[in-house]
């Protein structure tokens, strides 16, 4: 039997499967093949972490309208303001209050910043395990935890234990730079 992450004739599913393993799972692990056995369970632990960063730690923006310009090229989006998938749930009205109490308890359980020194933890034993170099794949920094040089209109990069200074970025991210 053929293996498909499509769905049974939808021949073109796949190039959006694909799409979401670039967001999400190639921003965390890279491109390279992570195919020994023993790393089957700590890579379920990084996935549950990186998951609970994700939907409790980071905020996020969501499209509210979507209009086409009036000179006719392309599109004005308009976003709502910044929010975490956690903030969304408890804000809906349709989600049960059992439900809600359950996030509340798991919130109440995390701390961001523990979190994501966990995952960076995870992320540099896998690659000790998978025997790749430290910068095989990159390690996605939150805006937030950045030392120096993250911006948040564009995503930074970190071997593990820091973020890459980009060029044309300031080297503080609340220092405001003059130009001239």
């Amino acid at each position: 039997m053929p293996f498909s992450r499509s769905r049974p004739y939808r021949k073109n599913d796949n190039a959006h499967v694909e799409q979401k393993n670039g967001s999400v799972v190639r921003t965390l692990l890279g491109e390279s093949r992570l195919d020994r056995r023993e790393l089957d369970q700590e890579l379920r632990r990084l996935c549950e972490d990186y998951s609970d960063y994700r939907n409790f730690c980071v905020p996020c923006k969501m499209l509210v309208a979507k209009t086409k310009r009036e000179d006719g090229k392309g599109f004005a989006c308009r976003y709502d303001k910044p929010r975490t998938p956690y903030a969304r749930a408890l804000s809906d009205p349709a989600l049960p209050e059992e439900t809600k109490d359950a996030l509340r308890r798991r919130k109440a359980k995390i701390n961001g910043i523990v979190l994501y020194h966990r995952i960076l933890k995870r992320l540099r034993r896998i690659r000790r395990m998978q025997g790749l170099p430290r910068e095989s794949f990159p390690v996605p920094v939150s805006p937030a935890l950045a030392p120096g040089g993250a911006t948040p209109s564009g995503p930074a990069f970190a071997s593990g234990d820091g973020a890459v200074q980009r060029p044309g970025q300031p080297s503080h991210p609340f220092k405001k730079v003059s130009s001239i």
